[in-house]
């Protein structure tokens, strides 16, 4: 009895790709592609039927939204927060929370949408996250060469 869509998700992320593949580099604007029953929008809508503001997909909101150039900045933060992550690993305190809340944040986003979402606590948190692996292992790296 299970919906092998995953409730739509998959149908949502095919209908979107092929918006995509329209502006694939500078995507359509910030917040500019879920315009309901305006733009390109439209042929979401009426393929799955139901009005959306989003593409369950927090990737592929940022790829819709700022395009190639915005998964490229969103891919070099992860990377960066990752190497962060692996220095500051050891360390006392809250960063294996905060390591476990980058991780939680990905995934979360494969089937809902809250990167670049102003409204996000799980997007808040992320950046909080990151920014405290940040200030640990700079930390952690200057204490060790400079002890």
């Amino acid at each position: 009895g299970k919906d092998p869509t995953m409730s739509q998700r998959t149908i949502i992320w095919q209908m979107v790709s092929e918006s995509l593949m329209k502006r694939p580099l500078l995507g359509y604007g910030f917040y500019a592609f879920w315009g309901g029953t305006t733009g390109e929008s439209v042929n979401v809508i009426l393929v799955t039927h139901w009005m959306q503001a989003q593409s369950q997909n927090g990737f592929l909101d940022v790829w819709i939204q700022v395009g190639a150039l915005g998964i490229a900045l969103l891919a070099a933060s992860l990377f960066q927060t990752a190497r962060h992550a692996i220095i500051s690993f050891r360390s006392q305190g809250a960063t294996q929370l905060w390591i476990e809340l980058v991780i939680c944040t990905m995934l979360f986003n494969i089937g809902e949408s809250t990167l670049l979402n102003s409204h996000s606590l799980s997007w808040f948190l992320f950046i909080i996250a990151s920014v405290d692996l940040s200030r640990v292992s700079t930390s952690k790296v200057f204490a060790e060469h400079y002890a």
